[in-house]
């Protein structure tokens, strides 16, 4: 088998006058750890996510992330990659493109014609596809695994005990042994009456079977619990749901879900088997993308954030639940800042009696369209008035969203340059992670931390689960439906 016929055609590449912004956004968008550097046809170079890492500021930066984007926008690939690049010819053989991996302790290779253009890439995944095919372990069949001396005629023989025998072989593969002998790995067509019988005929002539395994069901297990295949979890027998859940301020992931299971009876998704397992995550991009690799099966999410979600992938669907719940909205402060705290109460309450407060949830929300990209929300700035830091996530649209262009969006943003406007004060963003929320407040980066929940049926799940200590909460100013988001059945 030749690199040709198991490479990746047209690989996915960047231009070495790319910023490692786009690169960035490339690279996790396809779930890649290495990237090729391509000018006009010709490999020019090779980088990987830990250059990006290199190259971006530290996690302990005071720098938003306003401000990490605009850094990174101006470095560009070539200022990271690495030009000397370990390619393999598409004539090579699949055994040549394993040897080049090992030697050079890599991953992948691109793959290049005679004149150095790149057709393509082959990673150790190919290699490992191809040594499934080649061991026969698809189909399913009988693996006999023996010993036999370095001699000539040795083939020949045991051949001819499984062809008289009427005996198909599958497979055949050698490994050199230890005391000049080797190991003989034949796969075979399974019968009916099993393999005793040659078993012993092979052990008359003189060889060795060390192992005998019906590898059918048991690769079947194997793949089953490495995740391969179907994405059926139900199909194969699992019996636990695993569920994508943004992470709460004030419950670690195994209370949450000792909150979650005394819901078990009366609110689980339709998809559900017998138990539901609950995963935290810091953002909505990587439950999505755990979601679309397999790795859970629905994620949590609100209703309104969910018609987003699929009104930009047709493979989404939102499932039906036996029982709704919903949470509330609120700004969350330091305790101390109460002047603060009153401050933005007084603005909300008179959002909400004038009706500010409901024509731009029907504006943002309500009437949203969601085939259209969210606009950006521009926050007056204030001459000579004081400034007050407010973290929000920007990855929970139309709720709020930070635009490719890392302009502001949605409706928190828009309520955001209201409460400005009335408070006559300035507004700073700082984009963060959900789960950064308490931490960031605590560290006192920020003066208030745009979004915290506070789930509307206080009877079973408890009202501070995303309300950490030592902080204070606004009155709500939006409230939304609790939905579970999954794949389409594929028919």
């Amino acid at each position: 088998m030749f690199v040709a016929s198991r490479m990746t055609k047209h690989p996915i590449s960047v231009s070495s006058d790319a910023t490692i912004q786009e690169a960035d956004r490339l690279m996790k968008k396809h779930k890649f750890h290495r990237m090729i550097v391509v000018d006009d046809g010709k490999l020019v170079g090779y980088f990987s996510d830990r250059d990006i890492m290199r190259v971006a500021p530290s996690p302990a930066t005071t720098l938003s992330k306003f401000e990490i984007r605009s850094l990174l926008d101006k470095i560009c690939v070539r200022d990271i990659m690495h030009e000397k690049v370990v390619t393999v010819n598409e004539s090579a053989t699949i055994e040549e493109a394993a040897l080049i991996m090992y030697n050079n302790k890599v991953g992948g290779l691109p793959v290049v014609s005679d004149v150095g253009a790149v057709v393509g890439i082959i990673t150790a995944t190919d290699i490992l596809k191809t040594f499934i095919k080649v061991m026969g372990l698809i189909g399913g069949k009988t693996r006999l695994t023996f010993e036999v001396d370095n001699k000539v005629g040795v083939m020949a023989e045991i051949t001819k005990i499984f062809a008289d025998n009427g005996i198909n072989i599958d497979s055949f593969i050698t490994c050199r042994h230890k005391n000049n002998r080797y190991e003989l790995v034949v796969r075979l067509d399974d019968r009916p009456e099993g393999f005793d019988d040659i078993k012993k005929i092979l052990e008359d002539r003189g060889y060795k079977v060390v192992h005998t395994v019906k590898i059918a069901s048991c690769m079947l297990m194997i793949f089953t619990l490495i995740g391969c295949g179907s994405n059926d979890k139900k199909s194969a027998g699992v019996e636990k749901c695993e569920i994508g859940v943004i992470a709460h301020l004030n419950a670690s992931e195994e209370n949450y879900n000792e909150i979650m299971q005394k819901l078990e009876k009366s609110y689980r998704p339709s998809k559900a088997t017998l138990s539901d397992n609950y995963k935290y995550f810091k953002n909505l991009e990587g439950m999505q993308l755990a979601l679309e690799s397999g790795q859970i099966d629905m994620l949590s999410t609100y209703q309104c954030v969910a018609n987003y979600m699929l009104s930009k992938n047709s493979d989404l669907e939102i499932l039906t639940s036996e029982r709704n719940l919903s949470d509330s909205f609120c700004l969350a402060v330091r305790k101390g800042d109460t002047i603060l705290c009153n401050d933005l109460n007084k603005a909300i309450k008179r959002m909400t009696e004038d009706g500010t407060l409901a024509d731009l949830t029907k504006k943002y929300i309500a009437d949203f369209k969601t085939d259209e990209e969210l606009p950006p929300v521009e926050i007056a700035k204030i001459p000579d008035a004081p400034t007050i830091k407010v973290a929000l996530t920007g990855d929970l649209p139309p709720i709020d969203m930070v635009l490719a262009n890392d302009s502001p969006a949605g409706f928190n943003i828009a309520v955001l340059a209201e409460i400005s406007k009335r408070l006559g004060k300035n507004i700073e963003l700082v984009d963060i992670d959900s789960d950064a929320r308490a931490a960031v407040l605590a560290s006192k980066n920020v003066d208030a931390t745009f979004w915290v929940c506070v789930p509307k049926d206080h009877t079973i799940v408890p009202d501070n689960i995303d309300r950490p200590e030592g902080v204070i909460l606004t009155t709500p100013y939006y409230s939304d439906k609790i939905v579970h988001v999954a794949l389409k059945e594929k028919k």
